[in-house]
């Protein structure tokens, strides 16, 4: 039936389910709740949340599914002391959450774990998530297997930590924290925008940048060193962009750039991407392929998804979609997150040096707020070689 539905997607109408409730700390007409966590606490899973502007206390969605799609100026976190401003654990595969627009009250934490359902965090693009400067990462994902982060910025020592994990970033900025002292003599070294240990990321247009290094002050002059931009133990690391996305080591006073990729594991990267200070470190497998990749986005009701496909010129792609799925490994190519048993081919091309664009209009139904697909891209080369890109969320708001 999807098959046959999805060119207006009207299988919104058809299989959307859970209710919408509105919180307003304000209690503004129709408000359902004054915070987002009773909220979440006491709506059933798969509900949608739409809350309106305002300063919320820190919000925990433990063991269940839910969508919480944020207006301007929402930030939670600023009057606790707890060290997360959200916090995603513990979800079965059933259970999809899906964040827009939440920011950090202040130098706190995004954490995500132990979640078997797909989680997608959106920080549309103003979320500056900076954990203080001797603090810990500002955002931290481990034992989760479907994880989508997008258009924010971080910065922190690592300014994401990955672990036992499976994450996309998708239009990310990870800065690693500058070497500094507490006083002339002592102080902390710089470090990476990205740790991953035993897990695998796509980077996906993000630019990863590691810590500069420092020299103190006379008669103390200590050197603090910088630090590589990705640091890997035992994982994978697949990046895919252009000359605007760089990964890029700290510097160190005294011998100067440092390399982008130093660790253990296995990188594939964009040719058009710069790294610095190449060979890698004696531990990394790097090779420079051509990879498809997507970048999507989200849409009101009555107005239109949107996905664009980069990558290889002259192959033929294919553009699909398909409601949120739990992950597919298939033996020599990356997670798929489509639903293998319902997807459409929204798209089959040749490519060209222009961008592949896709759009969907999504019907004007206010009920549909919420819905959730996700897109994903192959490409067939004239050897018979298939490549298959990155998986890119994207829901109706």
């Amino acid at each position: 039936m999807l098959r046959h539905m999805t060119a207006t997607l009207c299988v919104g109408l058809a299989l959307a389910r859970g209710q919408t409730f509105v919180v307003d700390i304000n209690n503004g007409p129709g408000t359902h709740f004054i915070e987002i966590q009773t909220a979440v606490t006491t709506v059933p899973s798969g509900s949608t949340l739409l809350v309106r502007p305002g300063n919320y206390q820190p919000v925990v969605i433990d063991g269940k599914g839910v969508v919480i799609l944020c207006e301007a100026s929402v930030t939670s976190g600023a009057l606790a002391s707890s060290a997360n401003f959200l916090t995603i654990r513990n979800t079965l595969p059933q259970h999809n959450v899906a964040v827009r627009g939440l920011q950090s009250g202040g130098d706190l934490v995004l954490s995500i774990a132990n979640c078997l359902g797909p989680v997608t965090f959106d920080g549309t693009g103003g979320l500056f998530s900076a954990s203080w400067p001797y603090g810990p990462s500002p955002i931290q994902v481990s034992n989760s297997n479907q994880v989508a982060i997008r258009n924010l910025q971080a910065h922190g020592d690592p300014s994401c930590t990955v672990v036992s994990s499976t994450v996309v970033f998708e239009n990310c900025s990870l800065q690693g924290r500058g070497a500094f002292f507490f006083n002339k003599a002592s102080g902390g070294n710089g470090g990476p925008g990205l740790s991953v240990t035993n897990g695998h990321v796509q980077a996906v247009r993000t630019t990863i940048t590691g810590g500069n290094g420092a020299i103190g002050i006379a008669p103390y002059f200590v050197v603090r060193p910088g630090s590589e931009a990705v640091h890997m133990t035992l994982a994978s690391l697949r990046a895919m962009g252009s000359s605007s996305h760089p990964i890029t080591g700290g510097t160190n006073p005294t011998t100067g750039q440092l390399p982008a990729l130093l660790g253990q594991g296995v990188a594939r990267v964009d040719p058009l991407i710069p790294l610095t200070a190449t060979p890698m470190g004696p531990g990394i497998t790097l090779t420079r392929p051509t990879m498809p990749s997507l970048v999507s986005d989200t849409a009101l009701p009555g107005g239109v998804l949107q996905v664009e496909r980069a990558g290889a010129v002259g192959v033929l792609c294919a553009v699909t979609i398909s409601l949120r799925s739990s992950p597919l490994l298939v033996p020599g190519f990356d997670p798929i997150w489509i639903d293998p048993q319902n997807f459409v081919v929204e798209t089959m091309a040749v490519t060209t040096s222009a961008p592949l664009l896709v759009q969907k209009p999504v019907p004007n139904q206010p009920s549909l707020r919420g819905f959730q697909f996700v897109w994903q891209a192959a490409d067939l080369t004239a050897a018979g070689v298939v490549e298959v890109g990155n998986p890119t969320p994207s829901f109706v708001r």
